[in-house]
């Protein structure tokens, strides 16, 4: 019998790697064809003297593609596929792996850009992963959101020093082979993808610390590998203390859609005693301005010396928002700034979601139905009640994942099994759905 399974899972997941197309098969992504096609060695200033030729040292096959990338004045310069212009569907989750080396290294990292365009041509944005880079082919990946009139998208890639800016050049070579790109099936698309939320490259790259008051710094921000909710690595936060301390935050800035709900969650724990960690938020307009920050300030998570998750639904964007600035700050368990005494904590797995039109918590709720959930919040039972006849109901997680699914008894519902946090309750009553959030302590 075990034999039989171990041969079912199997199959599914070959099956399911089929059924994943790799977008870029059919534009030379792995450099096969020998030669360039489908891809240009783009200079701005042109004909400076860098190159970029096929080679043999390939992570697989037989051909790869080499930049020569040289110190000059060049505006700008990338080894990038603007003209091919494959194919992509609006609004869906894009993941694009590549894998990637260099000869010389030395504190130079690789920027990956990756872009959409309408159906007129019209170059509607792009996103940027920036990576440290070795001497043996490493695979780098990344996913994306296309925008809603996206039909086609690119890629670029680039050698930059990062003494000098995202924007910098360097002198070095940079190997390129299997770039591929896969339409994921998702329900939600986490903006932090790409912006090291799970501090998984042993850095706090992509977060800034501010401290605003003494000159000498009292507090710290660094990484942990000892103890972290997964992976290798956590961002281990120490909150000094001082009167003249005006500012002390963790965040970071973030491209968003407006218009849409965002639900930010993490994952963190004390190691100083009770603390609340609170998440504050600020939307910014294209101009840098700060829209709005009241609406979303959340004290509500009080640090334990395990690991707890909290999740928190923030405020729609505004329709002239263009970025967030999320973080942490310190307080008192009691609610007041600034904690008594220095605290430490870890922090891990933050992800901002993006609901899609397909997932419950998106709360498009355009068919309403008279619906109670209670106790909400709510700890180990839950109860559904309606004045129609209720057919069926699933509890979703904020990233869109169906974690319960009830068909028959809807009384004493038992949900002592699913982890604190925010959850969304589809329920089905005479054939029409309505969704509701439910709270789990």
């Amino acid at each position: 019998m075990k034999k039989i399974y171990l041969f079912l899972s199997m199959f599914l997941c070959v099956a399911m790697a089929q059924a994943q197309t790799n977008i870029m098969a059919g534009y030379n992504g792995g450099f096969e064809t020998g030669d360039l096609t489908g891809w240009r060695f783009y200079e701005n200033e042109s004909n400076i003297g860098g190159t970029c030729v096929i080679t043999t040292s390939a992570h697989s096959g037989t051909k790869a593609a080499k930049i020569t990338f040289l110190i000059t004045s060049s505006k700008d310069r990338a080894l990038d596929n603007w003209d091919t212009k494959p194919p992509v569907v609006a609004s869906k989750v894009y993941e694009l792996k590549t894998w990637l080396k260099s000869d010389n290294p030395s504190g130079f990292k690789v920027k990956v850009t990756f872009g959409y365009f309408d159906e007129s041509g019209t170059f509607l944005g792009s996103s940027d992963l920036i990576r440290s880079v070795t001497t043996t082919y490493k695979e780098y990946s990344f996913q994306t959101l296309a925008p809603p009139t996206a039909t086609s998208c690119f890629m670029a890639f680039r050698l930059i020093d990062p003494a000098l800016g995202p924007n910098s050049k360097a002198a070095g070579t940079l190997y390129v082979d299997d770039v591929q790109l896969y339409q994921l099936q998702t329900n939600s698309f986490n903006a932090l993808n790409s912006l090291n939320g799970n501090f998984e490259l042993g850095t706090i790259d992509n977060w800034r610390f501010v401290e605003l008051g003494p000159s000498s710094p009292i507090s710290t921000a660094n990484i942990s590998s000892t103890d972290a909710h997964s992976g290798r690595y956590a961002a281990n936060i120490t909150w000094g203390q001082s009167a003249a301390i005006t500012e002390l935050l963790f965040d970071q800035y973030l491209n968003i859609t407006p218009g849409v709900t965002y639900t930010y969650s993490a994952w963190a724990k004390s190691l100083s005693g009770p603390f609340i960690l609170q998440i504050s938020s600020a939307f910014i307009d294209a101009s840098s301005k700060v829209i709005s920050t009241s609406q979303g300030m959340d004290k509500s998570w009080i640090l334990s010396a395990d690991y707890t998750q909290h999740s928190f639904v923030l405020p729609t964007a505004p329709p002239e928002a263009t970025r967030l600035n999320i973080g942490f700050r310190a307080f008192n368990a009691d609610g007041s700034r600034w904690p008594a005494t220095d605290v430490e904590c870890l922090i891990d797995d933050v992800q901002l979601n993006q609901p899609l039109t397909s997932n419950p918590s998106a709360l498009s709720m355009l068919h309403q139905v008279p619906c109670q959930i209670y106790p909400n919040p709510a700890t180990e039972y839950i109860n559904i009640q309606s004045s129609n006849k209720l057919q069926s109901a699933s509890i979703y997680s904020i990233s869109g994942q169906k974690v319960k699914d009830i068909n028959s008894k809807f009384d004493n519902i038992n949900i002592s099994d699913l982890l604190s946090g925010i959850y969304f309750v589809k329920v089905n009553a005479d054939g029409v759905d309505s969704t509701q959030k439910l709270v789990i302590k």
